[in-house]
């Protein structure tokens, strides 16, 4: 007598394959979620660092020109060729 051999069925199940479709899925939106708010801590610091060197380059053009620190300041004197601001945009 030979003993039973027991064949099982090769292959992934649809329910398998759903569950590790739903998995992957889980995982890209975390991924979607977490790109997102890197992006806006960048986007955050690359403000900040721009407002801080406005104020070091309006407080070193108030110390070249023996200003004080509550004067009034025209957007001219800071923007142009050859002073604290190269471009004529206005802030």
């Amino acid at each position: 007598m030979s003993p039973k051999t027991y064949s099982h069925p090769h292959g992934v199940t649809i329910v398998e394959i759903t569950v590790i479709i739903s998995i992957i899925v889980c995982f890209i939106s975390a991924l979607f979620f977490s790109v997102k708010y890197y992006k806006d801590a960048a986007d955050r610091s690359a403000c900040i660092t721009q407002i801080s060197q406005y104020q070091k380059a309006v407080r070193s053009y108030q110390n070249l020109n023996s200003l004080s620190i509550g004067d009034d300041q025209l957007s001219s004197e800071l923007h142009g060729l050859g002073k604290p601001f190269r471009n004529t945009r206005q802030f």
